[in-house]
């Protein structure tokens, strides 16, 4: 009774429970003679409830949601509530040509704007959003209402042969319009994103409308090497601020340090600096270098100057979990966890146990000796120790009363 109203069949409460779905299922439990006449009773006095479906009713519901929205949806949009809008629009169309529409629910369609029975219709208003452009879109273009008007330009050249003469010839009026790719037109475009930039950008940088303008400098490589690039473009790429053919490792090292070292701090993995370089990442990296001993000494002693640096994951963070069990400076219950939520107690008793199987070495043992930290026993919480203390306190009173 706290939803009040008959639910949609799609309708989920905020505890999870499929509502819309049961109350679908008393439905069909009623017309096999499951439902007991109580249960018919109960359910008949829920605001708007009904046992067969109004086709005509349905009909009217998503009609009036689509003139809310006040224009023609896409095939794939479905509403906030979770009904698929589009495709319902979609059968309509179907229906029409199947004479399955009243002459009503026609004309009340064609009342919702930019609709159309017809799919060289839409053609045309897809086209008028691209006239409204005026240029030849990327790719990856979207309209603000969500049009991937890019992709149907796309479209529309892989489909040239099922394209109308008008067609074609209204898409040769838009700007810079082509019908195959101009491999030389897209490779100076490039070229005019990196000269704008006035820089040669990191692998990972992206521009502002969603070049790859790293990876493609880094291809340029590739390909010089596999000569395959022009020696006109060779040239241009060699006017562009610090480009660089062979990546000078050192060069690059420093480079990744200096970032390093204005951080100030040994950074989390997935650290990435502003300029998009995953400088957490990188210091993961130079662990496993110095593993498999790729670094010079002076590197590591560079990167050792950072502070909070560490070489172990596990030795560090045993150290971290260790200065928290110093600062608590008692052996804490397994249960306690600290105020940034590390399970202390749990870590404590994992000592124990790695004592036993003989994991730990005879450093933190003393170590954790060293504060009073039970190693070989269970030792009771502070707590515990004031109570015995109290019970031993009230006995020997007793034994004083009694000694004469």
């Amino acid at each position: 009774m706290e939803y009040k109203n008959t639910p949609s069949q799609s309708y989920v409460t905020e505890c999870g429970i499929h509502l819309g779905v049961w109350c679908n299922r008393q439905r069909s439990n009623k017309k096999s003679g499951k439902l007991s006449t109580q249960r018919i009773e109960l359910l008949e006095k829920i605001p708007n409830w009904f046992w067969e479906q109004d086709l005509d009713e349905q009909w009217y519901k998503k009609y009036t949601l689509l003139k809310e929205y006040s224009d023609t949806p896409s095939q794939k949009y479905i509403t906030k509530c979770g009904v698929k809008l589009g495709s319902w629009c979609n059968e309509q169309k179907q229906n029409k040509k199947k004479e399955n529409l009243s002459k009503s629910q026609i004309e009340l369609l064609e009342k919702i704007p930019n609709w159309s029975w017809d799919k060289n219709e839409q053609w045309y208003e897809k086209y008028t959003l691209l006239k409204a452009y005026n240029d030849t879109p990327i790719n990856s273009y979207i309209t603000k209402c969500g049009f991937k008007l890019g992709s149907w330009c796309s479209h529309q050249r892989t489909k040239k042969n099922k394209l109308s003469t008008q067609q074609i010839e209204l898409l040769e009026k838009i700007p810079n319009w082509y019908w195959e790719q101009d491999l030389d037109e897209q490779w100076n475009k490039k070229y005019t994103f990196l000269k704008e930039y006035n820089d040669t950008p990191s692998q990972c940088y992206i521009t502002n409308c969603g070049i790859k303008l790293g990876n493609w400098c880094s291809e340029q490589r590739q390909n010089k090497k596999k000569e395959i690039l022009s020696k006109s473009k060779i040239e241009l790429l060699e006017k562009i601020s610090n480009w660089y053919w062979e990546q000078d490792l050192d060069e690059q090292w420093n480079k990744k340090y200096t970032f390093l070292k204005e951080y100030n701090d040994t950074p989390n993995y997935d650290y990435i600096t502003k300029c998009g370089v995953k400088l957490g990442f990188w210091c993961s990296t130079q662990r496993q270098y110095n593993k498999s001993g790729k670094l010079s000494q002076e590197q590591i002693e560079l990167l050792e100057k950072i502070p909070n640096w560490f070489w172990d994951k596990f030795v560090e963070q045993w150290n971290k979990y260790y200065t928290l069990l110093k600062e608590y400076n008692d052996t804490p219950t397994q249960s306690y966890v600290t105020s940034d939520g590390i399970h202390l107690g749990c870590w404590t008793n994992t000592q124990r146990q790695n004592k036993k199987k003989h994991k730990l070495s005879q450093d933190k043992i003393e170590l954790l000796e060293k504060y009073r930290i039970g190693i070989g026993i269970k030792r009771t919480c502070p707590n515990q120790r004031l109570n015995l203390q109290s019970k031993q306190d009230h006995t020997n009173h007793k034994v004083s009363c009694l000694t004469p």
